[in-house]
């Protein structure tokens, strides 16, 4: 079982994806990962919709931003101290 899942896996990662109609034009649009790197991903930047109670080395708070127009919500947890060198 465990070697037809691999294979599986496998298969799906080598085989480009099909080709899908676009919900935004009649055209064909590739789905793959390397065409969705070349979009654009409008975004904007976070806002703190509150600050949770800290932790014992670290910062927590909600926050948001906007990407193609919708409000995206998320956990921000934040180390306390100095970032490590090169870090």
């Amino acid at each position: 079982m465990r070697k037809q899942v691999l294979t599986l896996a496998l298969a799906l990662l080598a085989a480009p994806p099909a080709l899908a109609a676009s919900p935004y034009s009649d055209e064909i649009t590739d789905l793959s990962i390397r065409q969705a790197r070349t979009w654009n991903y409008p975004g904007s930047a976070f806002t703190v919709r509150q600050t949770l109670s800290a932790g014992a080395n670290y910062g927590r708070y909600l926050v948001s931003y906007q990407s193609e127009g919708l409000r995206i919500d998320g956990l921000l947890t934040v180390p306390g101290g100095s970032p490590p060198r090169g870090g």
